[in-house]
């Protein structure tokens, strides 16, 4: 087996889409709605309507889906300590250029980039509109080949 999508519920695909794409780059693969009267056994819920965005970026495809039937819930926080809660993590060869640029695109983060230039990374957590958390980490090359992580 291999890794085919990752996946998210969202509230709102186009805002979501829109989110990724300026911020990260991201293109749409694809976009549609589909009625699923018949996946009750697969997905467990009856009459399922959804919006469905396939996006991609360096060979990644995130998949965002928004419940239209049955709506999702939407938790008050979602914490990164929270079990099962996800984070997308995006490398970058420069943390400050890329805070200072995704705040001003409205991208709430809790202060600036946490370590030193010496530490084996510097990073900071964000949130996208749903409140998903996103890492963005810098690693100098040398701790990125040492720990086998490649810069997406």
């Amino acid at each position: 087996m291999k890794v085919d999508h990752f996946s998210l519920a969202v509230s709102d695909v186009d805002r979501s889409i829109d989110f990724y794409s300026r911020c990260f780059g991201f293109t749409v693969i694809s976009l549609n709605e589909y009625d699923l009267p018949g996946h009750s056994q697969s997905i467990g819920y009856d009459d399922v309507r959804i919006r469905v965005a396939h996006l991609s970026l360096n060979d990644i495809v995130i998949e965002f889906i928004e419940y239209l039937n049955p709506r999702g819930a939407r938790p008050e926080r979602l914490e990164t300590k929270d079990i099962g809660v996800p984070h997308l993590a995006f490398h970058t060869d420069d943390i400050d250029r890329d805070y200072e640029r995704l705040a001003a695109l409205g991208m709430q983060f809790p202060g600036p980039p946490g370590g030193s230039r010496e530490a084996p990374a510097r990073d900071i957590y964000g949130r996208d509109p749903d409140g998903i958390p996103i890492e963005i980490v810098q690693r100098p090359p040398a701790a990125q080949k040492a720990n086998g992580m490649a810069a997406i």
